[in-house]
């Protein structure tokens, strides 16, 4: 998550007047999401479900705090400091850590980050257009006011959150 958030951060810190893009920040971003990813599984998923702990809060918590530290590792690096760049970075996040619960929940904590990386790697040569599904199919891409983005960011989050909490990561082959 670091080396990602520095990349992006060394021209800023060259003492020009250059502010990386939001194009930019949301790949740095996705890309620290998609590493810290694989930690959503514990060490024995099997043993994880058969514990008393309350495992569904705790993987809500976990899932969300993958988003937070990618976000915080890029304000901490003070890559930007205009307003609509941090919303777009902050619906990106959402939205990412949402995928990678999905990715955990559905491929297990070892390919949790292909859902993540596979959307931000589309999306990314979505050309830009006003029409609808664009916005929402390259929805970590849009600018701030884009209202079907933030919709969708909100939608993969919840349904992310959910999925991961009640489900849990997805076994690997090799505890089988």
């Amino acid at each position: 998550m670091v080396i990602s958030g520095i990349a992006v951060a060394i021209p800023s810190w060259s003492g020009e007047q250059h502010s990386p893009d939001a194009r930019s920040l949301v790949l740095a971003l996705s890309a620290g999401i998609a590493v810290a990813s694989t930690g959503l599984g514990g060490q024995d998923v099997r043993l994880d479900r058969t514990g008393s702990l309350p495992w569904a809060w705790i993987r809500a918590v976990h899932a969300l705090g993958i988003g937070m530290a990618a976000v915080t590792v890029l304000l901490a690096l003070q890559v930007t400091t205009e307003t609509t760049t941090l919303l777009v970075i902050g619906r990106a996040a959402c939205g990412l850590a949402g995928l990678a619960a999905i990715g955990a929940a559905v491929f297990g904590a070892a390919f949790a980050w292909a859902v993540p990386f596979a959307w931000c790697a589309v999306a990314y040569f979505v050309p830009p257009s006003g029409d609808r599904t664009v916005e929402i199919a390259a929805w970590m891409f849009q600018p701030a006011d884009a209202a079907p983005s933030t919709w969708m960011s909100a939608a993969l989050l919840v349904t992310g959150l959910v999925t991961y909490a009640t489900a849990g990561p997805r076994p690997s082959v090799l505890a089988r």
